[in-house]
């Protein structure tokens, strides 16, 4: 996927990005301390002593869904599928391509966590984990304002009017009408 900025005319393409060692060890920090806390609820930098690479790199796990951002500003849990690779139970992407900060593809190599760290897994309990979704956008729909209930496509629009019926002065009145469907009402 390859895309040109309008502004700069810099070409603008998909990156890879892959599971390292450095970033699996600030996985495991972070169960180590969920496990000791009690809670799937963490704070990477309050909670965790990471290095500034770790701490820089450690919301790249989101990409292959090991971990997923809180409501709460600042704070991740670890989901399922990231309890179960770290303890061995599954494989996953080696890297994922990413365009725009969303997931654009996958590689077609699998990954243990044994493959990375060159030992064995350890069993890590599941403290209210969440299944990862991808968390998509919701459109606000406006709702029109005063829809025509003849056409449903149409605005009913104002005007004013003269009512010369009954006495011999007129009344104003307000007429609600449609352009689409000519629909008209009179109040």
């Amino acid at each position: 996927m390859k895309q040109v900025c309008p502004h700069c005319q810099q070409t603008i393409v998909a990156r890879k990005e892959s599971l390292t060692k450095g970033i699996i060890r600030s996985l495991l920090k972070c169960a180590k301390t969920i496990e000791k806390k009690g809670l799937n609820k963490i704070h990477p930098r309050k909670e965790l002593k990471l290095s500034i690479s770790e701490y820089n790199n450690f919301q790249k796990l989101r990409y292959h869904g090991l971990i997923a951002k809180q409501d709460e500003s600042g704070f991740w849990v670890i989901t399922t599928k990231g309890y179960r690779f770290i303890s061995g139970k599954i494989v996953t992407a080696k890297y994922v391509e990413v365009f725009n900060n969303e997931i654009v593809g996958y590689s077609e190599d699998l990954i243990t966590i044994a493959d990375l760290l060159k030992s064995e897994a350890r069993e890590f309990p599941e403290i209210s984990t969440i299944e990862y979704t991808k968390k998509t956008r919701k459109r606000r729909v406006k709702k029109r304002k005063n829809p025509c209930p003849s056409c449903e496509d149409g605005i009913l629009k104002k005007r004013a009017g003269a009512d010369f019926s009954g006495n011999s002065a007129a009344n104003v009145v307000v007429i609600k009408y449609c352009d689409r469907c000519g629909y008209e009402l009179v109040k």
